[in-house]
């Protein structure tokens, strides 16, 4: 098994934003048989193609990351994500269909730069702030003991206060199911780091969820599997955890699919809105848009990445006009790199380097009136400004087959507030082309697993309800 990590550095992160992981005193055993061979490399260069050789000749456990946008947003980092590339099968999909009121919420909010959800584990159940991550399947929260954890907005998970609180079995199939799986005991390790420095490991383990049902009531699901972090090192904006919500068969949606129907959907707010403002995360039939005008575009199956929603991104426009970007841009090549994808947990929209090269180059020339300021770092076009005023810039339009998806202004233009001014939020990447948060917010966008599409529609989203 190969461990890949690729950091894309575009800037220093700022000390105000920073969180230093507390030191606990109390130790978690880190001697582990593990499950399969491996060898483990870092990689810190912007260069993908070296990684794309490697795909040629990896062994079957296998995975690698992908840019991982953390909103310091004073200088935005991409993180890097773990990824499966071996052969897990998908769970089924029932295909029962749910009546509305049988449908699931959970409410949403920003927080530097993150959308914030909350899960309840545990019986007694106890709710947990966690990010909303398209981008990855692993669930986890942060747990006792814990012998190194960052700060949180809440007390730790303790697996000693839940009557239903087990830890999986090294032989079972979630277990098997991890990318890095690893035995402590008999019992199941998992280990997901990141490129910029953060990690989580702990046990591997089951508990009852709770879920609220958008008629008031609730529904208690045993045995859901997630990640009972001992040592967790990084920031995560004071959430417990993050909430994987990707294609994998350890993901959220997959663990639940007979109850969701491979449907959920969510409406971003304002990255800046408050903490009190807030929309619902919906799973199940409940997901579906009910307004007029929603478009489908098509998901694109990638082997090599079944986590990402892939989806076929054919142009760009500036204004009226469609930007000349070499064919090929936005493909998946042959060994599973590059592409186009959905991604709730990256905050800036990534461009493979071609598109971003030609979406900068239109931008800065249709926006000579306005003087520039020097720029944020990773931020490479920015006004002097301020908050009272959007500037007039032309309309940013992404061209997927089958739908057309127009940007307002505030959804490419942010302002930066300590910098006094307006900076283009996209940024560059070697060959992968990620549509982040800051540029879905404001849409409520549908992810359908079964009909294996994704449909969005522009929506105020603040006080959203059903």
């Amino acid at each position: 098994m190969l461990l890949l990590f690729l950091l894309i550095a575009i800037a220093s992160l700022v000390s105000t934003f920073l969180h230093q992981a507390s030191s606990i005193t109390t130790t978690f055993p880190l001697v582990y048989e593990q499950q399969h061979t491996s060898s483990i490399a870092h990689r810190n260069s912007h260069d993908q193609s070296s990684l794309c050789d490697d795909t040629r000749s990896k062994p079957a456990h296998q995975f690698q990351g992908h840019p991982k946008t953390l909103a310091m947003l004073q200088a935005p980092l991409a993180r890097r994500k773990l990824l499966q590339h071996h052969h897990n099968k998908a769970l089924l999909h029932k295909t029962t269909t749910m009546k509305k009121e049988s449908g699931f919420e959970a409410p949403v909010s920003a927080s530097n730069g993150e959308y914030i959800t909350t899960v309840t584990l545990g019986t007694p159940g106890r709710v947990f702030s966690v990010i909303v991550d398209t981008g990855s399947d692993l669930t986890w929260v942060q747990c006792s003991p814990c012998s190194d954890c960052y700060p949180q907005n809440q007390s730790l998970f303790s697996p000693s206060m839940s009557t239903s609180y087990s830890k999986l079995p090294c032989n079972s199939a979630l277990c098997t199911g991890l990318p890095f799986p690893m035995c402590n005991n008999n019992s199941c390790v998992y280990w997901y780091a990141y490129g910029d420095g953060s990690l989580t490991t702990g046990d591997f383990v089951y508990d009852t969820i709770t879920l609220d049902i958008t008629n008031g009531q609730q529904q208690q699901v045993p045995d859901f599997a997630f990640g009972c972090g001992h040592d967790n090192e990084g920031s995560f904006a004071g959430a417990a955890g993050i909430l994987g919500l990707g294609q994998g068969p350890l993901s959220f949606p997959s663990q639940l699919t007979s109850i969701f129907q491979g449907k959920f959907s969510y409406c971003l707010v304002d990255w800046q809105a408050a903490p009190n403002q807030t929309s619902p995360l919906l799973f199940g039939e409940a997901a579906a848009p009910l307004l007029p005008g929603v478009t489908y575009i098509g998901l694109v199956t990638n082997p090599q990445n079944p986590t990402f929603y892939y989806v076929n991104l054919t142009g760009i426009s500036v204004g009226t006009q469609l930007l000349t970007i070499p064919e090929g841009t936005f493909d998946i090549n042959p060994v599973g790199a590059g592409g186009a994808i959905f991604d709730s947990g990256t905050t800036i929209t990534t461009l493979a380097e071609a598109a971003y090269t030609a979406v900068l180059n239109a931008m800065n020339t249709s926006t000579m009136i306005y003087p520039r300021t020097e720029a944020v770092p990773g931020l490479d076009l920015c006004f002097a400004g301020s908050n009272a005023q959007l500037p007039n810039v032309p309309t940013l339009t992404f061209h997927f087959e089958g739908a057309d998806m127009v940007l307002p202004v505030s959804n490419y233009f942010i302002f930066i507030e300590s910098s006094q001014a307006y900076c283009l939020s996209i940024s560059q990447s070697p060959d992968m082309t990620v549509l982040g948060s800051i540029q879905q917010q404001n849409f409520q966008v549908l992810y359908d697993t079964v009909n294996r599409q994704i449909g969005f529609v522009p929506r105020v989203c603040t006080g959203v309800t059903l």
